[in-house]
């Protein structure tokens, strides 16, 4: 039986799809190989593969979101006990 919108024999399209998954996920960069990085500002630690420069950027804007909201609402609770979310 032909699939309705490619044409194809159900056995064929199953196939194409297999080898297509297979060839995208055999093409993929390997996990290991990211090169993670952690840096620390005043109030948190991002770990990221992104780059020394963008997780840099990223820690600076957390920052400037915490004293804006602590400007804005000084009744907001920004400094939480209980140290990093695993």
């Amino acid at each position: 039986m032909k699939h309705i919108l490619t044409g194809l024999p159900g056995r064929a399209l199953a196939a194409t799809c297999i080898a297509s998954t297979l060839f995208a996920v055999g093409t993929r960069p390997l996990a290991a190989a990211d090169q993670w990085i952690e840096v620390k500002s005043a109030h948190f630690v991002v770990t990221s593969n992104a780059g020394d420069g963008s997780t840099r950027t990223i820690a600076w804007q957390l920052e400037q979101i915490r004293s804006a909201i602590a400007t804005l609402w000084p009744w907001a609770k920004v400094d939480l006990k209980g140290g990093a979310v695993e």
